[in-house]
């Protein structure tokens, strides 16, 4: 409230809490999101999972702490795009070691079921899933589960056609998003269509917080921002042609073009007009 130009959104659930009436709720762990309105526009938001999921979704995510879905329109410029943002803070890694390894098959089975219905209601979709993974994406934090490192959130990460790891280097570069784990359990995970916009080599661990507030990892939290950024343009022109030629040949038009990306298309459609008003399609590639 005290951020002019900006605007935030707050869960009405969270640990041990599903209302705003419920007796738990003030003090349960929330999920939140902070925008700036000039870019962002919310449209909806919702639980997933928290009506519709499994007798066990509840329990994988930490007592009723779901996913977080904010579906916003960013613009920035002359760029446009519908992005779903999913926040996450999944089951933390603590107490005893036993306990430990059922965390890591809590989280292990919550993303096998948060990704279902990804899969099928946003199969072309912008998404973009954030926050706190309590995991690392390219072996487990779990080192009780040893030998076996095989990170909770593998069945992400083995379906690399549709998902793509984008802090995934900072783990592999010995980075480390927490005060007390020596790798990055706060992560960014990107459909195929959201990744081709990504900057390369732009996420990054923000430290630099912990120089602007006084004993900041017991007085604030002992995570550190993460960030990664992206081209609007491409998330809004997802099939957009960067040249276009025409040339008689032996009494035809020969039509060439080239794109620098594509996302989602099926095809082209070769359209005409004697009018240079009213066209007609000759051909599909």
């Amino acid at each position: 409230n005290q951020m002019p130009g900006y605007s935030y959104i707050i869960s009405d659930f969270g640990s041990y809490a599903d209302s705003l009436t419920d007796a738990d709720y003030t003090s349960a762990q929330k999920l939140a999101f902070l925008y700036k309105t000039s870019v962002i526009r919310g449209i909806r938001s919702y639980g997933v999972l928290r009506n519709g999921g499994s007798s066990n979704a509840y329990y994988n995510w930490s007592s009723g702490r779901f996913p977080f879905l904010f579906e916003a329109q960013a613009k920035l410029n002359n760029d446009s795009a519908r992005i779903n943002f999913i926040l996450l803070h999944a089951k933390a890694n603590t107490g005893t070691a036993a306990e430990k390894v059922t965390s890591w098959h809590r989280r292990k089975d919550g993303n096998l079921e948060l990704k279902g219905p990804l899969d099928a209601q946003y199969p072309t979709s912008n998404l973009v899933i954030l926050g706190a993974f309590n995991d690392a994406l390219n072996k487990t934090i779990t080192t009780e589960l040893a030998p076996d490192t095989t990170t909770s959130y593998i069945d992400f990460i083995n379906d690399s056609a549709f998902y793509k790891p984008l802090t995934l280097p900072l783990s592999l570069a010995g980075e480390q998003s927490t005060a007390s784990f020596n790798t990055v359990i706060d992560n960014v995970i990107a459909s195929d269509e959201v990744a081709i916009s990504y900057l390369p080599g732009s996420a990054k661990v923000r430290k630099e917080v912990t120089q602007l507030v006084n004993s900041y990892a017991s007085t604030t939290t002992d995570h550190y921002p993460v960030q990664t950024s992206y081209n609007l343009h491409i998330l809004g022109h997802p099939a957009d042609v960067s040249s276009f030629n025409a040339v008689v040949d032996s009494g035809n038009v020969e039509l060439t073009w080239s794109t620098d990306y594509e996302i989602n298309t099926a095809n082209y459609v070769v359209q005409r007009s004697r009018t240079q008003g009213n066209f007609s399609p000759v051909d599909t590639v």
